[in-house]
């Protein structure tokens, strides 16, 4: 085992048994970003497909609707098992910072037949914290769940249901400990054609 390796496998027990240790913190905001509000209204499909790791200890509901500009809207709800635990900030990078923490993501497995993928938009502004541990800032959603939406546009509309496949990245966190990452965990949903009603 080379030591970056080793080095990688103690930050991750470290992380899991030491939490956030975050500080109070201030609130971000992205003035660009679409408000989560353009899609809150809308007529997700239903049930929803489910994700649940046991050690990732989230529950990811996935599901979507047409918007009226003609794109599909992908909507995840990230709801962490157990109270006073937060998710990361979907702009967080994908290896976290200095190794600590994972974006919350919802990203298309594939994109054949896509024509934009838009930017992800959440329910929550961000919040800063400042970890002791590594001496360093990081984004988090405020403690709970999070709702993000994924803006697609396909190059010509289905026709009928069609599997889209999906793909989740999180990790919660308490100022205690963390629970295991989970990295883009492959799921499918069921997408109808723009005039079917769910």
């Amino acid at each position: 085992m080379s030591i970056y390796q080793r080095s990688i496998g103690l930050t991750l027990l470290v992380l899991l048994f030491s939490g956030c240790g975050s500080d109070v913190s201030t609130p971000e905001t992205n003035a660009d970003a679409p408000a989560s509000v353009d899609f809150a209204d809308l007529e997700f499909s239903s049930p929803p497909v489910s994700h649940h790791d046991d050690g990732g200890r989230v529950q990811v509901e996935l599901s979507s609707a047409w918007n009226d500009d003609g794109r599909l809207i992908v909507r995840a709800v990230f709801s962490p098992d157990d109270s006073g635990f937060h998710l990361y900030d979907s702009e967080l990078p994908m290896t976290g910072v200095m190794g600590i923490g994972r974006p919350t993501l919802i990203e298309v497995g594939d994109d054949k037949g896509l024509a934009e993928v838009g930017a992800l938009v959440a329910d929550k502004s961000a919040l800063t914290h400042f970890d002791k541990a590594i001496n360093a800032a990081l984004s988090v959603y405020p403690d709970g769940p999070v709702t993000l939406y994924l803006p697609i546009r396909f190059e010509s509309a289905p026709e009928g249901p069609t599997q889209l496949p999906i793909q989740v990245t999180y990790m919660s966190c308490s100022d205690q400990r963390c629970n295991v990452p989970v990295e883009r965990a492959a799921q499918e949903i069921t997408i109808l054609a723009p005039s079917t009603t769910p």
